[in-house]
Formats: C-alpha cells, sequence, structure tokens
C-alpha cells in the first residue's frame, strides 16, 4: 500500500530525527498527473533556507530530480522524465558536497547521476514529506520511505529499494512504509511525523515487504537415500505457506 497526497495541507513535517550533511533518503514515488511544477517528493532544509530534495522541478514539468539551494537549485541533478501513473524508485545519497541520485521506473534497471559540488544543510531544521513550506505539494503517492544518517553504497541502495522493510538498520532515522495514512516511525526511533490530515491510502508499488527468506534444502545423494517419513521429517516447517507480516512490526525484528 501508499498514501496519497493531492493538497498542500496533505503534506507530513518533522522537527526531529534529521541528519547533517551525510545522508540517504530512499521512496518509491507515482505521480499522479505530470505537467506541473514544483511537485516535492521531500524536502530537508535549514532555517535560513539551505536545502537538498527530490521533487518535479520549476525548468521541465515532467523532470524528477534532486536539488539543492546552490547548483542545482533550478536545474536538477540527474533528470528523469517522468510519467503519470508510473512507479519509480528514488534514492538520494549525500555525503557533504558529494551526491548520488538513484533514480528508475519499476522494472527498469537502477540509473544514477552524481555531483561534487552539492549545497546540504550541516544542521537542518525540518523535514517534509509531500510538500515543502512554500506548499508545492506532491500529487501522486509516497511508500517505503526510509532515511539513515550514512551514505549509503550503491549495492545497499539497490536493496533497500527492493522491498518496503530496511535491511540495514545502522544509522537508521526514520521508517515509514506507508501502507497506510500514519505518521508513526517504524524504525524504533520514535521520530513521529505531523501532519499527514486527509491524506488517504491506495496500492504500493510492486516489491515485497521484505526479504525471501533462504531455505536451506540438502544434497541430492542424501534425498534420494531417504524414505517419505525421512523426507518430510527433514522439510523444514515453514515449507508451503506464507506468513504476512504485521503491519507495525518494528526494524527489531528484521534479520
Amino acid at each position: 500500500m501508499a498514501v496519497r497526497f493531492d493538497a498542500a495541507s496533505e503534506n507530513y513535517t518533522a522537527a526531529t530525527g534529521l541528519p547533517s550533511n551525510v545522508y540517504t533518503f530512499a521512496a518509491w514515488i507515482r505521480p499522479a498527473a505530470v505537467g506541473a511544477t514544483n511537485r516535492v517528493v521531500y524536502w530537508l532544509t535549514t532555517s535560513g533556507d539551505v536545502f537538498t530534495g527530490i521533487q518535479v522541478r520549476s525548468n521541465a514539468s515532467t523532470d524528477l530530480q534532486a536539488y539543492d539551494s546552490g547548483s542545482y537549485a533550478f536545474n536538477g541533478l540527474g533528470p528523469l522524465s517522468a510519467s503519470a501513473g508510473v512507479w519509480y524508485r528514488v534514492a538520494l545519497v549525500v555525503n557533504g558536497a558529494n551526491a548520488t541520485f538513484y533514480r528508475a521506473a519499476a522494472g527498469d534497471v537502477l540509473g544514477s547521476a552524481s555531483a561534487a559540488n552539492f549545497t546540504t544543510p550541516a544542521t537542518p531544521t525540518s523535514f517534509h514529506l509531500g510538500d515543502d513550506p512554500y506548499d508545492e505539494y506532491w500529487d501522486g503517492r509516497l511508500a517505503a520511505v526510509k532515511m539513515w544518517q550514512a551514505a549509503l553504497t550503491p549495492a545497499e541502495v539497490e536493496v533497500e529499494l527492493g522491498q518496503y522493510t530496511p535491511r540495514r538498520t545502522a544509522d537508521l532515522l526514520r521508517w515509514h512504509p506507508f501502507i497506510t495514512a500514519e505518521a508513526t516511525d517504524y524504525s524504533g526511533n520514535g521520530h513521529t511525523l505531523s501532519g499527514g490530515t486527509g491524506t488517504t491510502t491506495e496500492d504500493g508499488p510492486p516489491i515485497p515487504w521484505g526479504a525471501a527468506p533462504i531455505v536451506l534444502g540438502k544434497p541430492a545423494a542424501a534425498v534420494a537415500g531417504e524414505g517419505l517419513a525421512g523426507r518430510i521429517a527433514g522439510l523444514p516447517s515453514a515449507v508451503g505457506s506464507v506468513v504476512q507480516p504485521a503491519t507495525r512490526s518494528l526494524v527489531g525484528a528484521v534479520t
């Protein structure tokens, strides 16, 4: 599932659980329409308006971009032409002045664009989801929102964009799966969001809740030498069953 935004008043904000100028943001997004500029996915800023984020920026009404308050304020980092009704996976990895924007439509190979002159707030004061302080709201869906106080590697980004649950729990600041419209932080850090009034729930992205379990089997020669009873006794108890995780599972339960 995913949370649907379609008005400025529906955004979520937070003043705690904010990273420094080394962080990773990851999420799945689905624009409901294109052709309107300044549609904000997320915004991280200071009171002095030093900011970073992801949005459809003002220079192109269909381009999904990472942006900052300096070199990429209007030109954007790594523009990707977006279409209405399509799911995209996105991540912005910031390490001081170095930044990499990962983006791809569902089913496509994950692409990236990097810069070494990115402007990032060292001590941000606010975090916004689905809008910015200027009511440039996101018109679409968000799901599987995660943020770390760390610069994830390309391999880690690929894994994290492949499932709702965080695989990496070290340095995790917040996790909002958004399988329902709520402000809860499921990272275990208690960084609850504010707002969200008016948001609704719609179908989510084409990813699983978590990684598939690894089932260890016996060598074929050993199985061939067993009777039927021995084979049944050797089967893992989870085989043939599907377990639906509770929607309120905490990160501590993820292995």
